[in-house]
């Protein structure tokens, strides 16, 4: 009994690994992106258009997860 148990521990813990690491993929890809992007930005946009292009982007930071919660707990959503 207590080895069936070790072998689902250890298939959750490289479940979670193998979710973790495609997260934090997903995350370098997505900050290397903005990151390769800014001169093209700066080329593109005037000081003042940047500005207001960063407000516009933090702005839908701040919305996305608000919308998320909202889809959830309103919804009926359930991950299970």
């Amino acid at each position: 009994m207590r080895g069936a148990r070790r072998s689902r521990d250890a298939a959750e813990g490289l479940r979670l690994l193998r979710e973790g690491g495609l997260y934090v993929l997903a995350l370098f890809l997505l900050r290397a992106g903005n990151f390769l992007l800014i001169p093209l930005y700066l080329k593109l946009l005037a000081p003042d258009e940047y500005g207001a292009f960063g407000v516009v982007r933090h702005l839908i930071n701040l919305l996305v997860p608000l919308v998320v919660l909202v889809y959830v707990l309103f919804s009926g959503f359930s991950p299970h």
